[in-house]
């Protein structure tokens, strides 16, 4: 599933936290968890203990920066004049 917001910000954190892994394979297996779950909110499967620590720091950030834009979002559709409905609750984020 697509968001409509699709994207998010890659913050140099997340850079340290990837290239902190013992091994390029296992980084590059990071780095997509990392971009699956901020584009398509599809959380990884068997990551190591080591991924899964840094990928769970990594989602707070991701999950933040969703809060924040459906939150502006629905302020934004309060200002509008027309009569549409938006609720962030109902936006697939």
């Amino acid at each position: 599933m697509r968001y409509s917001k699709v994207g998010f910000l890659f913050f140099p954190n997340f850079l340290d936290h990837i290239e902190s892994q013992e091994s390029e394979i296992e980084a590059n297996r990071l780095l997509m968890a990392v971009a699956r779950y901020g584009v398509d909110g599809v959380e990884p499967l068997n990551l190591t203990e080591q991924q899964e620590a840094a990928f769970r720091l990594i989602r707070k950030q991701i999950d933040a920066q969703k809060k924040r834009y459906k939150e502006r979002a629905w302020k934004k559709s309060i200002s509008r004049d027309d009569d549409e409905q938006y609720s962030p609750e109902l936006t697939p984020m």
